[in-house]
């Protein structure tokens, strides 16, 4: 019985282990790729608010209430209309 019990915690702590390097070691390289690509974007988006066709506004503050008559608001520093 004793057997059972040592082979069943070490193959846990084997799993535990390998779930924190994963963790620490992979999962950053996974989220590097959807920043470059987050990257790109606001890169096409800074390209397409230089043309003389949209207006900027600068610190903007939207107030409003939802369906449910909850107030909220909004705050930017910038803000584009194109």
């Amino acid at each position: 019985m004793k057997k059972k019990q040592q082979k069943t915690q070490l193959i846990l702590i084997s799993i535990g282990l390998l779930l924190i390097l994963l963790t620490y070691f992979y999962y950053p390289y996974m989220n590097k790729d959807k920043l470059l690509e987050d990257q790109f974007v606001q890169e096409d988006l800074d390209k397409i608010l230089d043309n003389a066709q949209s207006t900027t506004f600068e610190n903007v503050k939207y107030e409003g209430l939802t369906s449910t008559m909850q107030r909220f608001s909004v705050k930017s520093e910038n803000a584009y209309i194109l």
